[in-house]
């Protein structure tokens, strides 16, 4: 149903759990069944977010997405109760886990509940729901890992969406598999269910370029850009101007040129080569984009796209990826589908709002996914089983406390992690661990800090993209996280999730980690790197990467250093400042875009003070110079022109110290305040906006800050009370654990700091009697959680709430519509919204 595209996970909006979105389900999925799978995901998620790397493909299904990794594995997050998420288990995941088994594959379709995929050996494996046989096996016994789809070895790509599934294959042929009764899906001139659900082929389909499964039926584009379709015609459908069911493929009319063709519940669309697109079918939510909400058995042009490069058809509404890389959604809008930022359906075009660079869009019956051309991911809608895979959590524009955290002394920011020194010596992190980086011994993700493991004498931490480092007072220094190009230092390529010492360095005075390498100064003022050196970014005069440390060339007196994502500089006590590295955008700042595997001083820089950071320097005199990419108006010097060659920033002339981020910068001023300059997308600017800036903004609610650290789309900054401040994109935590999308936390509900509940003040009202009956069921019914029963419910200002032994939490709000919260260890800690109050109540009796 969903097209595919480029990929790489990070993703935005909280965990809504509403029962309501069932009405669309099929009668397996029936209501009675989400009060069960609500409390089976309470009892047994895991905060277990998973960050990867760069994926040619995604594609939606109903509650869950899949996605191909660049390596063949395959990884899907979001509900799971008929094991679509090929782990082998039926757990729901809020973030991306491993298909079992599959290293080789090259496409993948989510279907409604089950999902299968193309294997670079052209067979085609599936796994999850098989009750009408869409696995394809011969076999209707639903499978929480892949089976082999019988008799397939040349198939170039597949698609499935509610029980039915097809195969293209190389010799153009078309071959469906699964449920046929009623509507003749499968395309094989009966509408006869097969004894043993095996593939069979499409009635005189010899030349398809492309398929895409419905719920009653199935389209393929061929060569000669004709659409056939086949299958239930009840709302037009099959685009032949009738009503009429067809168990045979029957051409769409007037379509001659189309490139691609998605097919939705009850409506399709196809992109026409001209970059058009037109939409059949059902048209109540007015999906098809085009006319009054009623069905058009005929194609309609959607008006004002002429564009575009892939459509998705989904339940109720459809949406388009640009040339432009802008993504436009029509039709109904409940859940947020559109991604307008309301919630008011559309039978016109609404432009997706954040998205500026898609390459492909899938969309789902309740939300949607766009690919950008980075290789991000961005969903929007609803996140009932945690289909935006954001591990429920949200952005904010706003600084918010990390919780638990009161003797910080430094903090560093990040790929979508954070890590703090604290006073003691101890480093903690938070935020995404799917290769280590927190370095507490496991890849479970996390909302609020932990402790790495064996260090208690930390001198300097530094969080790189994906691996953290921390130097200690004995002069060595130790690495965890991803470790593919040797960035721990330890000699090896084995990823770590727990500290590993980096070989032959015993007297570091300070660390720092980029992307894929790392580098530490030593106390004799030489600088040693390791890692990936594709670039030079070792800086020893040589391409030639490192698993250990080597020594940079030339520089015996630095006294600190930063490392990007593929080019170092350092701070020389002189106050000279030298680069090396890639040097594609002029970040080494010596008035060229010329790499250099040796440092090369930036121009102009004689009185550099330590801390400077890459691309930006902080002078003696307290004002600020930048350098290189400026698209962004990351140099701060009120343009957008880029420089080779360091430029002023605009207005700072008092300032302690300076970060560089992913397209940003933030500095320190003597008094206390933060100002941010750059890209701001995801707030990280911190002025309470998501506008990019081009000249230093004041950082909201900062007046006391000791230190500042720009991370890949976030900031945080350590208080002089030693407490820690972020702001920006939470995809996976890396703010800490505050759940509400609010500039100021209000009132907290925890246990020794391990959670809150950070609830908005409102007024109250009359919902007394239900919340208490809710709790009380709660205690009844699960008694190992919320013990001992008939706790007296608590207040505070607009809620009530109960708390239990083991720190487990329910609590309602009395503000406008009343929804119920569980906070606790079943949540991994971080506030799970249980959703509307009043479709609990009929659960114990109200």
């Amino acid at each position: 149903m969903p097209p595919l595209g480029l990929v790489l996970a990070n993703i935005t909006d909280s965990l809504q759990l509403d029962c309501s979105m069932y009405s669309m389900k099929t009668q397996e999925n029936r209501v009675s069944t989400c009060w069960s799978v609500k409390w089976i995901f309470l009892i047994f998620m895991f905060c277990s977010l998973q960050a990867w790397a760069a994926v040619p493909m995604v594609s939606a299904g109903e509650s869950h997405n899949c996605a191909v990794l660049g390596s063949g594995n395959v990884q899907c997050w979001g509900s799971n109760e008929f094991g679509q998420l090929g782990n082998d288990t039926m757990t729901f995941s809020t973030s991306p886990v491993n298909v079992a088994g599959i290293s080789n594959a090259t496409s993948i379709a989510a279907g409604r509940t089950y999902n299968c995929v193309v294997l670079a050996s052209g067979t085609v494996q599936c796994w999850g729901n098989n009750r009408s046989g869409q696995l394809g096996n011969g076999t209707t016994l639903s499978s929480t890992i892949p089976v082999t789809v019988s008799g397939i070895n040349n198939a170039t790509s597949v698609s499935a969406w509610d029980s039915h599934s097809c195969a293209v294959l190389s010799s153009g042929a078309v071959q469906c598999w699964g449920f046929n009764g009623g509507d003749g899906q499968l395309g094989i001139g009966t509408t006869t269910n097969t004894a043993s659900p095996s593939p069979q082929n499409v009635v005189g389909i010899s030349d398809a370029i492309s398929i895409s499964v419905g719920t009653t039926g199935s389209c393929a584009v061929v060569r000669s850009g004709t659409v056939l379709c086949w299958g239930g015609n009840g709302n037009g459908q099959l685009g032949n101007g009738t009503t009429t069911s067809s168990v045979i493929p029957i051409a769409v009319a007037g379509i001659n040129n189309a490139t691609s063709v998605s097919v939705g519940a009850y409506h399709s669309c196809a992109v026409l080569s001209t970059g058009a697109i037109q939409c059949w079918g059902f048209n109540g939510s007015g999906q098809l984009g085009s006319g009054p909400a009623t069905s058009i058995a005929s194609p309609v042009t959607v008006a004002g796209i002429n564009s575009a490069k892939s459509v998705s058809a989904g339940f109720y509404h459809s949406c388009a990826a640009l040339n432009s890389g802008a993504v436009q959604c029509w039709g109904s809008n409940g859940f947020g589908l559109l991604g307008n930022g309301t919630s008011v359906s559309n039978i016109g075009l609404v432009t997706v709002v954040g998205i500026d660079s898609a390459s492909s869009v899938s969309v789902g019956p309740s939300h949607s996914c766009a690919v950008l051309s980075s290789g991000n991911v961005r969903c929007w809608g609803a996140n009932n089983f945690g289909q935006l895979g954001n591990g429920i959590l949200i952005s904010n524009i706003g600084p918010v406390t990390v919780v638990g955290i009161g003797n910080a002394t430094s903090v560093s920011a990040g790929g979508e992690h954070s890590c703090v020194l604290l006073s003691s010596g101890v480093v903690e992190c938070w935020g995404s661990n799917s290769y280590g980086q927190l370095g507490n011994g496991t890849f479970r993700s996390g909302t609020s800090p932990v402790v790495v493991s064996g260090i208690n004498n930390a001198a300097s931490v530094s969080a790189g993209n994906l691996h953290s480092c921390a130097s200690l007072d004995s002069g060595a220094v130790r690495c965890w996280g991803w470790n593919d190009y040797g960035q721990l230092g330890s000699a090896t390529k084995a990823t770590s999730g727990s500290p590993v010492v980096v070989a032959g360095i015993n007297s570091a005075t300070s660390v720092s980690a980029g992307a894929s390498h790392s580098c530490a100064v030593l106390s004799s003022g030489a600088v040693q790197c390791w890692g990936s050196n594709a670039y030079g970014q070792l800086g020893n005069g040589t391409t030639v990467s490192s698993t250990s440390p080597v020594a940079v060339y030339g520089i015996s007196s630095a006294t600190s250093v930063s490392a990007g994502s593929s080019y170092s500089c350092a701070v020389l006590s002189s106050g000279a400042m030298q680069c090396w590295g890639a040097n594609a955008s002029g970040v080494l700042g010596n008035g060229t875009t010329l790499s250099s595997t040796i440092p090369v001083n930036v121009n102009g820089i004689s009185d550099a003070a330590a801390p400077s950071d890459k691309r930006c320097a902080v002078l003696k005199s307290g004002a600020v110079q930048c350098w290189g990419d400026n698209l962004e108006g990351q140099l701060g010097n009120g343009t957008r022109t880029s420089s080779t060659i360091p430029v002023t920033v605009s207005g700072i002339s008092s300032a302690s110290m300076v970060s560089t981020g992913s397209g940003f910068s933030c500095a320190v001023l003597h008094s206390g305040s933060v100002q941010c300059w750059g890209f701001n997308y995801s707030g990280q600017l911190g002025n309470g906006i998501s506008k990019s800036s081009d000249t230093p903004v004041t950082v909201n609610s900062l007046s006391n800050a000791t230190s500042v650290s720009a991370g890949a789309y976030h900031s945080c900054a350590v208080l002089n009370s030693g407490a820690v401040q972020c702001w920006g994109s939470d995809d996976n935590g890396k703010r800490g654990p505050v759940r509400q999308s609010i500039a100021t936390p209000n009132t907290v509900i925890g246990v020794n700091g391990e959670g809150l509940l950070n609830l908005i003040v409102s007024p109250t009202s009359s919902v007394s009697i239900d919340a208490d009956n809710v709790f009380g069921w709660a205690e009844t019914t699960y008694f190992q959680f919320f013990s001992p029963p008939g706790q007296a419910t608590q207040t505070i200002p607009g809620y009530r709430y109960r708390a239990y032994s083991g720190g487990h939490f329910l609590a309602v709000s009395e503000s406008g519509l009343a929804r119920l919260y569980y906070l606790g260890p079943q949540s991994g800690n971080t506030l799970l919204d249980l959703g509307l109050l009043s479709i609990w109540t009929p659960q114990v009796g109200h």
